[in-house]
């Protein structure tokens, strides 16, 4: 009855009903308060599991119970139970302000709040995304899921939980009711606009009362996401993370677009967090073998661990060139903090820089070199554009132009025969013979599974980890992330895709079966890229196709791309049309693109297209 009651009304008069009882076991009830159990009200739901709630209310009579979960006034603002959250309400509109499926931005004692109409039930929850503070009114609404505009992180309006990467916190939920035609939002005191409702929600000690022991091979986003779902999914037993690396867990995107950001701004996580959860985080381990079958970890100093259950999320390394010089001080590789820090050290007095490789890498590095340290740059790549195979040569010209724009210098179609100097780099010799002055390097050339020390599992020619529908690699032992061969749900063909929000979003899902969950990994990849000030942002899967629908305007850099294969639409990528793209990512996943004709015509609005598959 606790989880199921949503009609107030209905709650507020047995509230009512009971208040003798209800100060009659008022005692009972502050001991409940004061253990935390008082934040299973709706202003904070998306901090605490409903369980928990359950668990902190055994012992209390059913009139009680519903009061405690509704968060009467008796309960909440009014209560003279010590500790209780003090809410305040505002006025923030009428019934009919919002149709289903529209949000909107209200204010409620200074405070902004996202107020969202689904099936005809308003909901009030946080307006901020956790992830880096975009305004969520500015997104997109499908159905109970509110999407991100800048990065597509997605999350319910009804319990402010996250659904898709790349936040790892939730958003808090306010609680709402009408009287006659006006809507009110209650939140609590004090509460702040940016304010977001952390994970694990269950947000106590764990304080380990099982034996079995699930070790996560790997420290980045994917092994952040596992290990505090986890938790989340209320494990007991030790929880091991490990990483060869000297850092905790950090956003790893922004090596390349703000090289050299110091560590304490990258941290997903601080030390607290993983001692308040009790994850271990074992830095600075090197693995030396992973023993699949035996469902072991050896490390290089010859230790031992073993486990229970394991994760695999060991990622890539990057592929450093087979050629002369490729060692010489001021030849930089991108793949971890330091490596970002060194690139911004080396531009120290620096005035000419070569990019090797004419990906999102490189694109990225290039900007950030010619934007903020002002140097001139050129990018040496092997393809005739840029992003030729991923983004065909139409949208490629758009991102070469941008970048021509910004003064970097294109080589393409070219490849390094030789890097020059003695100690230090002083520049690079092209195949043609043609040599180009560099005072520093950088390789982005790509990267391979680091995979080396997996032995027991199904592998892939090209080193990656072979894993079902559930991320299953072998009994007990899971993979994700860059090194995960998974059958794409879209099309049921094999992919494996080094992109950060689907390693997180893995994360999670090979969490959850960890755990016994048994549940299928569906998501729709996602990945941005910001170059020289511009975004773009790409929905989808399509490592082959066979036709590029364009639809906007290149040259303005306003347009949406879509990626055709076999008479269907695979991928969309845009650029200054957020939140387009994170439509066409949930028309993808639900198979409900527009027909290719009507494409090919343009115009399309697919904000308004997805609106009306939602209806139906």
């Amino acid at each position: 009855l606790i989880l199921g009651a949503k009609r107030r009304m209905f709650l507020r008069s047995i509230s009512r009903a009971a208040a003798p009882l209800r100060v009659a076991l008022l005692p009972a009830v502050a001991n409940v308060s004061r253990a935390g159990f008082h934040t299973v009200s709706r202003p904070t739901r998306a901090y605490f599991p409903r369980k928990i709630a359950l668990a902190g209310l055994v012992g209390l009579s059913a009139v009680t119970a519903f009061s405690l979960a509704t968060s009467s006034p008796a309960l909440t603002a009014d209560s003279t139970i010590k500790d209780a959250p003090e809410t305040v309400e505002g006025k923030v509109g009428k019934v009919g302000d919002l149709a289903p499926g529209q949000m909107k931005e209200v204010v409620v004692d200074d405070v902004k709040v996202l107020l969202s109409n689904v099936d005809g039930k308003l909901h009030a929850t946080g307006i901020k995304c956790p992830h880096y503070g975009a305004p969520l009114d500015k997104g997109l609404l499908a159905g109970e899921l509110v999407y991100c505009p800048w990065h597509a992180a997605a999350f319910s309006v009804v319990t402010g939980e996250v659904d898709a990467a790349p936040s790892i916190d939730g958003i808090p939920v306010y609680t709402v009711r009408t009287d006659g035609d006006d809507v009110y939002v209650s939140i609590p005191k004090g509460a702040k606009t940016e304010d977001k409702a952390p994970y694990p929600k269950k947000g106590h000690l764990c304080k380990c009362s099982e034996k079995r022991v699930f070790v996560i091979v790997g420290a980045g986003g994917a092994g952040l996401v596992a290990a505090q779902t986890l938790r989340q999914d209320g494990f007991k037993g030790r929880v091991i993370m490990i990483t060869k690396e000297e850092e905790l867990p950090y956003d790893r995107p922004m090596l390349s677009k703000q090289v050299g950001l110091p560590i304490e701004k990258t941290k997903l996580r601080d030390e607290a967090f993983y001692k308040t959860h009790d994850i271990e985080v074992h830095r600075g381990s090197e693995v030396s073998e992973v023993d699949v079958k035996g469902r072991q970890v050896h490390f290089a100093d010859g230790s031992s661990l073993a486990f229970d259950t394991a994760l695999l999320a060991t990622g890539a390394s990057p592929i450093r060139l087979p050629i002369p010089g490729n060692g010489l001080e001021g030849v930089h590789m991108l793949r971890t903090a330091k490596d970002s820090a060194s690139i911004a050290q080396s531009t120290e007095g620096a005035k000419k820089a070569v990019v090797i490789g004419a990906g999102f890498i490189g694109l990225e590095v290039a900007s950030w070199l010619r934007k903020n340290k002002k140097l001139d740059v050129v990018i040496v790549g092997l393809e005739q554009v840029p992003f030729e195979r991923q983004l065909g040569p139409e949208v490629g010209g758009a991102l070469q132009k941008l970048a021509e724009e910004n003064g970097v210098t294109f080589k393409l179609g070219r490849s390094i025969k030789e890097i020059t100097g003695s100690d230090r780099v002083d520049g690079v010799v092209l195949d043609n013979g043609e040599t180009i002055q560099a005072d520093l390097v950088v390789m982005g050339t790509g990267v391979r599974p680091e995979t080396r020390m997996i032995k027991g599992a199904n592998m892939a020619k090209d080193g990656g980890v072979i894993v079902d529908s559930t991320l299953k690699a072998a009994d007990g032992v899971y993979a994700a992330g860059d090194i995960a061969w998974f059958p794409y749900s879209l099309s049921g063909d094999q992919a494996r895709i080094e992109h950060w929000v689907v390693a997180q979003d893995q994360g999670r899902v090979a969490a959850h079966n960890m755990m016994g969950k048994n549940i299928p990994y569906k998501k729709v990849p996602f990945f941005w890229t910001n170059q020289f000030g511009a975004g773009l942002r790409f929905a989808g899967y399509a490592p082959v196709y066979d036709e590029v629908i364009i639809d906007g305007n290149l040259k303005g850099r306003k347009f949406v791309a879509y990626f055709v294969h076999k008479n269907k639409v695979q991928a969309v990528a845009g650029m200054g049309a957020e939140p387009v793209v994170q439509a066409a990512m949930e028309l993808l996943g639900r198979g409900a693109m527009p027909d290719l004709d009507t494409l090919r015509k343009g115009g399309v609005d697919l904000i308004a297209h997805l609106r009306k598959v939602t209806e139906q």
